[in-house]
């Protein structure tokens, strides 16, 4: 069902009963391009959708930033945050870790 295109009627609906709050912005209701795509199995799967496969995977793998100083950061901080089991929630504020 998550795959099926939204009737008008549902998407008035699913934009009528977000709020904005705290990082938790109306924005996120708006599906990029790589979304949209990967939302449609039929075209993701099919034949025409093998040149958008190939355009969706440039797009994104340059929109991948390298550290500026070349050093990738601490993996064991970041292990530490990782195992934590802690979920960023829309009360958290937008630089917590």
């Amino acid at each position: 069902m998550a795959q099926q295109k939204n009737d008008p009627k549902f998407n008035k609906m699913m934009t009528d009963s977000f709020k904005a709050e705290g990082i938790a912005g109306l924005d996120r209701m708006q599906q990029d391009e790589t979304q949209k795509f990967c939302s449609d199995p039929v075209f993701v799967n099919g034949k025409q959708g093998e040149k958008m496969r190939d355009k969706i995977q440039k797009i994104n793998m340059a929109s991948i930033k390298q550290p500026l100083d070349g050093k990738i950061g601490d993996w064991k901080k970041n292990e530490v945050i990782a195992q934590s089991g802690r979920s960023a929630t829309w009360t958290d504020k937008a630089d917590t870790v």
